[in-house]
């Protein structure tokens, strides 16, 4: 039977008060080793294809403030990652004999400028080490904006929005760089700058944090980001030059926002955080990859990902041909394979159960997937990625008569990245709280697929990606963290 109640708005009761001598403080803080980067002079438009820029080996850390009390706390919704680029046609092309055209687009997003991202704490603690950072925030942004959120938050993300492109909001890519988009015999020297302004992925001091981290506690915390070796930028040369011209970027005004919040002492003591231990739970992600090759038939992969509260598992697909008519975007274009069969293998257990269809029902794999996601957004299931990104598939010989209407395309594209997620739900039971996930550190991990007589035209690497249940716990009284998850 059920109880009987009233409104909470029918009560008299007010909400709590914050006590007076609580205080709010937002820094910035500017990285304690390099100041900018810039990548070398490289060659362009000559060669037909993707043309790109490798970065120099480069981390950039932050020391954040910590060792002045028990009383100071960070709000990890607020922090941001700052940060300026700039695009440059250094030298320009010559000795053309026909039109030089280019297609040039950021991929994914301004988080495709970390390629590794880790915290360091008091006797060198590793906190959350995050490997092929830019693939893990692809898919958080993949499913945690819908189209409009994306557009709104453009400007500070690096999304492409609609001020540029009609089309944009069904694009799932980074903005586009008419500095490096051109159609001209001898495109001129000239530069651009970019600013951006992201959160970042951790389960201690970033957006994936459940509890405020007691910063003021430890006597050191630094933040960590490894930059990926090659920039993150598709520019692709449709007809080139006789004689190359050269561009480069270069990255300042590096800096990194956070909140600091002082509560007095007395209060702390109330609510039991002046002493003893303190627990912090958040996400964490890890990452594996697997060359498939071009492999046919049914397959079983195994999967390198270990952890003891396993909350999903998500597979991406990429070919290596860096081509329109591969994968032009790299690692960041995830094409849909034309599996007849797919599913886990968790701990000898099939996930799901029942194998999903991809060519005749790639419908259920995006529930499926929407699902595996909805955990970590409150059950909220949105997404960016529309059917056009979600069904764009490896090319293959002996394509089924039966493939599903949205799978028409198996190309890719320079202002539009191929989004194709499959993933399952590995919770328990499904809820938002901690230790809900699967135990894999025994056992192991497979992906089975059947690709039928269907043989794929490319090279095909599998990214799988996992979200933890992550657990730090802090001894107030030396200030140690310890990693149980």
């Amino acid at each position: 039977m059920a109880e009987i109640g009233f409104p909470v708005e029918l009560s008299s009761k007010l909400d709590y008060t914050t006590p007076a001598e609580v205080s709010s403080l937002d820094v910035r803080l500017f990285p304690t080793n390099i100041q900018s980067v810039q990548s070398a002079s490289q060659n362009y438009g000559k060669d037909v294809g993707a043309n790109e820029i490798t970065l120099p080996a480069s981390t950039i850390s932050f020391a954040l403030p910590s060792g002045s009390g028990k009383n100071q706390f960070l709000d990890g919704r607020f922090t941001r990652l700052n940060f300026r680029v700039k695009y440059e046609i250094v030298t320009a092309t010559s000795g053309a004999t026909s039109t030089i055209t280019t297609a040039a687009a950021l991929r994914s997003g301004a988080h495709g400028w970390i390629g590794r991202m880790w915290e360091e704490s008091q006797s060198g603690v590793v906190v959350a080490d995050q490997t092929n950072y830019g693939l893990v925030a692809d898919m958080n942004a993949q499913f945690g904006y819908d189209v409009a959120q994306r557009d709104a938050n453009s400007v500070s993300l690096g999304f492409e929005n609609t001020d540029v492109s009609a089309n944009a909001l069904n694009s799932n890519q980074g903005h586009s760089l008419p500095i490096f988009t051109f159609s001209a015999a001898t495109p001129a020297a000239a530069s651009a700058f970019y600013s951006y302004s992201i959160p970042i992925l951790s389960p201690l001091i970033g957006e994936w944090a459940k509890k405020m981290f007691q910063i003021g506690a430890v006597n050191r915390h630094t933040l960590n980001i490894q930059l990926p070796t090659v920039a993150p930028i598709t520019m692709n040369v449709i007809s080139g030059a006789t004689t190359a011209g050269t561009f480069r970027v270069t990255i300042d005004q590096i800096s990194l926002n956070c909140r600091l919040v002082n509560v007095p002492m007395d209060a702390l003591r109330l609510i039991g955080k002046a002493s003893g231990v303190q627990y912090y739970n958040g996400t964490v992600s890890r990452v594996a990859s697997q060359s498939l090759g071009k492999a046919t038939g049914t397959q079983s992969w195994l999967i390198g990902i270990r952890g003891s509260s396993v909350k999903n598992l998500i597979s991406r697909f990429s070919e290596d041909l860096q081509t329109t008519a591969g994968c032009v975007n790299r690692d960041f274009d995830s094409k849909m394979p034309l599996y007849s069969s797919i599913n886990y293998n968790v701990n000898g257990v099939n996930v799901p159960s029942s194998p999903d269809d991809l060519v005749r029902a790639p419908a259920q794999a995006f529930a499926r997937t929407q699902m595996a996601m909805a955990q970590f957004n409150s059950y909220d299931f949105k997404s960016g990625i529309v059917a056009g990104t979600y069904c764009r598939y490896i090319p293959c010989s002996n394509v089924s008569t039966e493939l599903d209407a949205n799978c028409s395309q198996n190309n890719s594209l320079v202002g539009q990245l191929c989004a194709f997620h499959y993933g399952v739900n590995l919770e328990r039971i499904s809820k938002a709280g901690i230790l809900s996930g699967m135990n894999l550190n025994s056992g192991s991990t497979y992906l089975n697929v059947n690709f039928g007589s269907s043989v794929p035209t490319n090279n095909i690497i599998a990214y799988f990606i996992s979200l933890l249940d992550s657990l730090v716990i802090h001894d107030l009284e030396t200030g140690e963290l310890s990693i149980r998850l």
